[in-house]
This record gives C-alpha cells, structure tokens and sequence, in this order.
C-alpha cells in the first residue's frame, strides 16, 4: 500500500484501509505447535530434540511477527471494491498531456498511451478499482536518482 496518501484523501473519498486475513500467520502458529508436539514426543537418544525445538520456536516468532505486521488493504467503501496500484510510464515531452488527462480524468487514455518501459521519466502512480469508479493519481517526473512530484493527488471518480 502506499503510505504517501494523506488520511483526510482517504477519509474525504470513502475510502478505507482494512487488514488482510492473517491466513500465513495462522499456518505458522499451528506448524510451531506441531513441531513442538513432536519435538516432546521425541526421545533424545540422536539428538534431534532441540533443533525442533528450535523450528518450533522460530516458527513461532515468524508468525507473531507477521501477525502484527500484516498488509493492509484500501478498499472503496461505497462500492466494496479493493484499490490496486497502478505504475505508467510515459516520455518526457508528454509531461503537459499526462497532466492534462489526470486532471481531466481521462483514465483510459491515460493506460493506452503509458509505455511499457519503466525506465521512463514521467510516472504515474495510481490506486484504482477495477471498474475504475475511483482512482487517486499523482504525477511524477525523474530528476537525477529520484522521481519528484509534479502534481498533488488527484481524485477522480465516475
């Protein structure tokens, strides 16, 4: 997710951030419980007993952590649909048309005419739905080692 967007955009267009099912956090608490189960069960005759332990207790940590730091989703909460990030890239003498579009909404033409080179100066970052009822773009332009904001987010809706 990006993080750049400000709280009032997201709060003023109905969009919310929401945790992802912690599924992969699940699975590593009951592989730790497994393994620990089976490290108890083992005699310690060949010495494998601490090293499950120590599976166990490492996939133990893995999965506290990732649950904690789960991935959040933006979602719009008007039609339930999730935003999905979007990068374009165009050449520099189209900065004023890409600009232009942005500002005047025209998302379909925008993705028509991106380049599929990402090594382009000007970038489009945008978080849209599928049915592109909503979407956030800001316009970048590259200045040596970075890409710099040419413009603010930009809402545009259908």
């Amino acid at each position: 997710m990006n993080t750049e967007i400000e709280k009032n955009i997201l709060d003023n267009n109905n969009i919310i951030s929401k945790r992802r099912k912690p599924i992969i956090a699940l699975l590593l608490f009951a592989a730790s419980i497994a393994s620990f189960a089976i490290a108890l069960s083992m005699n310690n005759e060949n010495g494998a007993k601490m090293p499950m332990l120590l599976i166990a207790f490492v996939l133990l940590v893995i999965g506290v952590i990732k649950s904690f730091t789960g991935d959040k989703e933006l979602i719009y909460a008007t039609t339930g649909e999730k935003l999905q990030e979007h990068e374009l890239f165009f050449e520099q003498n189209e900065l004023d048309k890409v600009i232009n579009m942005t500002t005047k909404g025209d998302i379909a033409t925008l993705k028509a005419k991106a380049k599929s080179s990402d090594s382009l100066p000007v970038k489009v970052n945008m978080l849209a739905t599928e049915s592109y009822s909503i979407a956030l773009c800001r316009v970048y332009r590259f200045i040596p080692y970075t890409y710099e904001a040419v413009t603010e987010y930009m809402v545009i809706k259908k």
